[in-house]
């Protein structure tokens, strides 16, 4: 299964007014101060927000002082939307946002047909040439299934759910893997949805009804693939960020959720990935690129039956007040890695990081099973990928 964020789309937000960008396994972002390198990040980060709260009010709205400071333009929605491969074909989801009015609505494109949700409404329509022309990654060679279906547009008042990504994160809690999630969860919503919807118009054979709304089902099976596929990858991604000289991490599987931390908690985080399990393989790595061979983690068991880590650096033990900003970044980026988690976005990933350093975590990084989005404003690292791992921004 291929969980790899195929290409984002942004538009009218923050910095850019509009920025369609292919992603890689590892992609690289170099640009110089206030080019969007941080906008870039922010965008994703908003939709990771999103599905896991499945609101724009909660969190979102602090952080960001409101949904108006979202917008290059105010009197223009904000899009931002990301692709994602769904059994060969191209899919799109994005968020459409009128900052104004403190309102959004979610958006799927798949087989060349938009399916719209809001406030519960779902609403179909062929895909529109225009579209096309913004986001050419997502053109399928399958016709619409609304025009076998000799129609231009199905609009249904169902309200089964607040939106397909509040289903997508709650089937993946229901079923307990994304495997059975993506397959189970997928028809039983198709399957209620394009009967209900079928339903709806004149015919007096409700076999006849059904039958005819196949090519539907195939299309609301699809929607929700990609409604489960995306709130998994973006509900579960690590963002790490340098704010205040302290470092963010938002959100890991509902480990970490949103915090900002020092040296001090990044013990209690290293605990809690030991505790449940997790091998501590990369962020051991980390450790021996910064420190040197002779370093290692510690895990000592308290008399209470809970764990402490101990960092040893060079054969000598370093406490949290005493530990570099360059070793905190380094760890933080081994536990991000350690997650597993299938996105992992650092911003101004070689900050306190020499050179040479930073070159061995980018292949290190591209390794992994994770997708992995760097930032920096050197363009030095260009030469330590492919032409097209690397966005410029300026």
């Amino acid at each position: 299964m291929d969980k790899t964020l195929k290409f984002i789309y942004i538009e009218n937000f923050k910095a850019f007014k509009k920025l369609c960008s292919e992603l890689a396994k590892t992609t690289l972002i170099i640009g110089g101060r206030r080019s969007g390198k941080t906008s870039f990040i922010e965008a994703l980060e908003i939709l990771s927000r999103y599905s896991r709260e499945y609101t724009l009010n909660g969190s979102v709205y602090r952080h960001w002082w409101g949904l108006s400071n979202l917008a290059n333009d105010p009197d223009k929605p904000v899009l931002i939307g990301i692709g994602l491969d769904i059994d060969g074909s191209t899919g799109l989801f994005r968020l459409v946002i009128d900052a104004k009015k403190g309102r959004w609505i979610e958006e799927y494109v798949i087989h060349n047909t938009v399916i719209s949700i809001s406030e519960g409404g779902i609403q179909f329509s062929i895909a529109s040439n225009e579209l096309f022309k913004k986001i050419p990654y997502v053109r399928s060679n399958k016709p619409s299934p609304l025009e076998a279906l000799g129609t231009e547009k199905i609009v249904s008042s169902i309200r089964p759910w607040n939106g397909l990504t509040e289903y997508g994160r709650t089937s993946l809690f229901y079923w307990g893997d994304l495997e059975t999630a993506l397959k189970e969860a997928s028809d039983i919503i198709a399957r209620t949805l394009s009967y209900r919807i079928a339903q709806k118009k004149p015919s007096k054979k409700p076999t006849y009804r059904v039958r005819k709304y196949g090519e539907l089902y195939d299309l609301i099976y699809n929607v929700a693939r990609l409604a489960i596929l995306s709130s998994h990858i973006l509900s579960s991604a690590v963002y790490i960020k340098w704010v205040d000289f302290r470092l963010t991490i938002n959100p890991v599987k509902d480990v970490f959720g949103y915090l900002r931390y020092d040296a001090s908690n990044l013990y209690g985080y290293i605990k809690r990935l030991a505790s449940r399990g997790n091998k501590l393989r990369y962020t051991d790595l980390m450790l021996k690129l910064y420190c040197g061979g002779k370093s290692h983690i510690e895990l000592t068991e308290l008399p209470n039956k809970t764990i402490y880590p101990i960092i040893v650096c060079n054969g000598r033990s370093i406490p949290p007040p005493n530990m570099p900003l360059g070793l905190i970044k380094s760890l933080v980026l081994g536990v991000a890695l350690d997650t597993g988690s299938p996105l992992v976005v650092v911003d101004d990933f070689d900050e306190y990081l020499d050179e040479d350093l930073a070159h061995r975590y980018i292949d290190i990084v591209g390794k992994t099973g994770s997708q992995v989005i760097l930032s920096t404003r050197r363009a030095v690292y260009a030469s330590t990928l492919p032409r097209e791992n690397i966005v410029f921004l300026g």
